[in-house]
């Protein structure tokens, strides 16, 4: 049987890309016994709603997203210096920036994007949420029963949630994923999670592996 092979492969779509952000946090907390109980490795995502395509409400929630998007803090101290490094992903929260843009004419560029008819805007919200989707998780922790470590989560056995809360966000716009251990070996496993954590640097979790 001939293979058809198509004429142009698809870029990536709003639809394909959700995919990977998983599960919402209030749907896993109001129905925790449809989360696998298997050990795995599990993952936090901030995957923020554009709520309006109203000019001015998108532009609010650019800006908002520099200022809530959480952000990786390390400090390196030695006997010399103690110094505090931040990475933003939208840059900071500088408002002559826009998603971490200094440069007018490239700033112009997007601000007229907010400016056009419905589809073009539509288009542009669906492209900003296609960048979203590669920003780093917020958390990446793995355990022996997943539905039990989400649970400790949910109802406050960890500071993980605090830590949100404290931050800012929205828990409605908190998203959840998990890798189920396909080889029964808790120390392949961690070693997934370890390469995982390395890889993203998720800004709340704590060490590595």
């Amino acid at each position: 049987m001939k293979t058809m092979i198509p004429k142009n492969y698809p870029a990536l779509n709003i639809e394909n890309i959700r995919n990977i952000r998983g599960h919402k946090y209030y749907k896993l907390c109001r129905a925790y016994d449809k989360i696998p109980e298997s050990p795995g490795v599990y993952i936090w995502r901030y995957w923020p709603d554009i709520p309006s395509l109203d000019s001015k409400k998108f532009l609010d929630f650019i800006g908002n997203l520099q200022k809530k998007f959480p952000h990786q803090v390390d400090k390196l101290k030695n006997t010399k210096m103690n110094v505090t490094v931040c990475r933003t992903p939208f840059g900071d929260e500088d408002e002559k920036k826009i998603l971490g843009i200094k440069n007018e004419k490239k700033q112009k560029k997007i601000l007229n994007l907010l400016d056009k008819d419905e589809d073009t805007k539509q288009a542009f919200a669906h492209t900003l949420e296609l960048i979203i989707s590669s920003c780093p998780p917020i958390y990446i922790g793995k355990a022996n029963n997943i539905r039990s470590r989400l649970i400790n989560h949910f109802e406050n056995k960890t500071d993980l949630v605090n830590t949100i809360e404290s931050a800012g966000i929205d828990k409605n716009h908190i998203y959840i994923s998990y890798i189920e251990d396909y080889f029964n070996d808790d120390d392949v496993t961690t070693v997934i999670e370890e390469i995982h954590q390395r890889l993203t640097n998720p800004a709340y979790t704590k060490r590595y592996g």
